[in-house]
């Protein structure tokens, strides 16, 4: 299955795939109800509130670099997209990372700061990417897409090992 083909089967799907994004928000907000106000950190929530960050925040990325890819890209109207699949998973991991930002802290979430600095190395890469393409640089070197997913892996995974050289640490 293709990307595409996975869009198109998220948009044809517009009740089960509703249902999934509405879900998550909902959970977060019945967690919220179930414990007194502030103790979100203790062990027993923070890893429920763990498994909601990651499960809001891995569509609400892949719909931020999906828009991304759309306008920077293959420049296509994103008032044609099917709001659903591109803009939905962003509300929803904006209103489940505020409700759960008012019940727990971040950084007592496990695996919450590896979630943020893949979403930095994402997000440099994009930038690098996108200048890249417009300047044209691989039109000399008769690059094609496939080059450029190349050089984009490189990208990151030079971000990567550059990180962890940096800090001394996993990145």
């Amino acid at each position: 299955m293709t990307t595409r083909e996975l869009i198109v089967a998220l948009g044809a799907n517009p009740q089960g795939w509703g249902v999934a994004l509405a879900l998550v928000p909902l959970l977060a907000l019945v967690l919220g109800a179930l414990h007194p106000t502030g103790q979100g950190h203790r062990s027993r929530w923070r890893h429920l509130y763990a498994v909601l960050v990651y499960a809001a925040c891995v569509p609400g990325i892949g719909a931020v670099l999906l828009c991304g890819y759309t306008l920077a890209f293959t420049r296509e109207n994103l008032l044609d997209a099917n709001a659903l699949v591109y803009l939905a998973p962003m509300l929803v991991m904006v209103a489940t990372l505020a409700l759960v930002g008012r019940q727990a802290d971040f950084v007592s979430l496990p695996g919450v700061d590896r979630l943020a600095g893949l979403v930095i190395m994402l997000a440099l890469t994009g930038i690098c990417l996108y200048g890249i393409a417009q300047t044209r640089v691989l039109l000399i070197f008769h690059g094609g897409p496939m080059l450029l997913a190349v050089v984009a892996v490189g990208l990151f995974l030079g971000f990567k090992f550059g990180a962890r050289m940096l800090f001394g640490k996993k990145a």
